[in-house]
């Protein structure tokens, strides 16, 4: 227990006693928290748990993408990665196959502008669920990816972060794309990441032709461990 003197003549030290907040929970008791006392907790998590839709489950690539570790690039494409942006990937990591082919279908259909085969990334890539309508998605990879998709000299300083970031987040919640909390962490990773890249490199440079080059060294890199 803490004690503390207090500077009036004649008043003895006295203990400090600690007043926590008690806020009354819905059922009648009380809780420090605010957000109610452990059995209605328990409640509340059953009922969310009951209603929640099984088919809002996350996507195990998105999941993997998110979490896993990823291994380092391969010599061969880092080193081409390195020699045409200036810049050390050493931190850059690459996924199992599966995840790897989602990703090298998805950045050639980038490179050519292949609206339907962008779509088909994504679903490879479990962002988007069989069925339904890839189009939203694929506008938010334009948004994200535009300087790898423009075959001319882009500057960076013209990546804006918060203007790209609110209309990523204004077509996912229109057209729900944020199913998970996952699926928003990956989109933001992406849009933060090439932003990030950008911004460290800070040249104006034609970033679709070396784009297109780490592709071919990644794809290339690929064949021969087959």
């Amino acid at each position: 227990m803490m004690r503390f003197s207090c500077r009036r003549a004649g008043c003895a030290d006295r203990p400090l006693v600690s007043r926590v907040l008690q806020r009354k929970c819905a059922c009648g008791g009380h809780s420090k928290s605010g957000s109610g006392c452990e059995e209605c907790r328990k409640r509340r998590g059953q009922k969310q748990g009951e209603s929640q839709d099984p088919s809002w489950a996350l996507p195990m690539s998105v999941e993997e993408v998110v979490q896993a570790g990823g291994d380092q690039l391969e010599p061969p494409t880092r080193m081409a990665m390195e020699a045409g942006f200036g810049h050390d990937f050493g931190s850059v990591r690459v996924f199992e196959p599966p995840i790897h082919a989602g990703y090298r279908q998805l950045a050639h259909a980038l490179l050519a502008g292949d609206d339907a085969e962008i779509g088909a990334a994504c679903v490879a890539l479990g962002l988007v669920r069989a069925g339904d309508d890839p189009a939203p998605l694929v506008r938010v990879m334009h948004v994200i990816c535009e300087p790898l998709e423009r075959d001319a000299p882009f500057d960076p300083r013209a990546y804006d972060l918060l203007q790209r970031g609110a209309e990523v987040t204004q077509m996912a919640v229109e057209h729900r794309l944020f199913r998970t909390p996952g699926h928003q962490v990956f989109l933001l990773r992406a849009l933060v990441g090439l932003d990030a890249y950008l911004k460290a490199l800070g040249t104006v440079r034609n970033w679709h032709r070396l784009f297109r080059e780490v592709t071919a060294a990644a794809t290339s890199a690929t064949s021969r461990r087959r």
